[in-house]
């Protein structure tokens, strides 16, 4: 099925209103959001044509999971955005429960910035797209710094490492893995962290690292 699946949506649009307490302006422009990735999937690989069919299972809500922390900050820096996971779906749920939280979305792929670009400006989100490799970055620190399916935790804490601040957290969306990610990591860093179940996935694990410091 490459095509968006009806019972995918309702299902995701039930699990979204019963967990997040979202309204139906924000499910509006998740809607939105979804018809606009699948025209671009079909020019650029934004998400594989065999997810559409599940897109809201298998990519809003699994990124939604992030909405369930709390999570602090107004700025949040989203690396590796792609087709807007999570840092887009992020920022529709921000837009009326958080509308003071900027987002910037980085992704070094020209084409998938372009989209990210446009996605924003049709939805009218606080947010900005970069296209750029995380490595070259120059900003202030970001509260937040966000991602998904990206790159192993080791790499993630190397490429983010003259971005981060004193307070700046990652809150990273994993899979099974997380704990060898981190087995890895911590040969290289002290990280004090916290693993927690996405509500949103059977498998999907949120790794949040509050701080993580080279070992000498």
């Amino acid at each position: 099925m490459s095509g968006l699946d009806p019972k995918d949506r309702a299902r995701g649009h039930v699990q979204l209103l019963e967990a997040l307490n979202v309204s139906r302006e924000t499910l509006e422009r998740l809607n939105h959001f979804a018809a606009l990735l699948e025209k671009w999937n079909q020019r650029i690989n934004l998400v594989s044509p065999r997810d559409m069919g599940v897109l809201w299972q298998r990519h809003i809500c699994d990124c939604a999971g992030l909405s369930g922390l709390a999570l602090p900050g107004r700025h949040w820096l989203d690396i590796g955005s792609g087709g807007g996971f999570p840092g887009l779906v992020l920022a529709v749920l921000a837009k009326d429960a958080a509308p003071e939280r900027a987002f910037t979305l980085v992704d070094s792929d020209k084409r998938k910035t372009a989209f990210l670009v446009r996605a924003i400006a049709e939805l009218e989100l606080n947010a900005v797209a970069k296209a750029a490799r995380i490595e070259d970055l120059t900003m202030p620190p970001p509260d937040i710094i966000t991602g998904r399916a990206l790159a192993p935790v080791d790499r993630l804490l190397s490429w983010t490492e003259n971005l981060r601040g004193i307070a700046t957290e990652l809150a990273l969306l994993k899979g099974r893995q997380v704990g060898e990610e981190l087995t890895d990591a911590e040969a290289n860093w002290h990280i004090e962290k916290e693993v927690l179940p996405n509500p949103f996935s059977e498998d999907g694990q949120i790794l949040r690292i509050r701080r993580a410091s080279r070992r000498i």
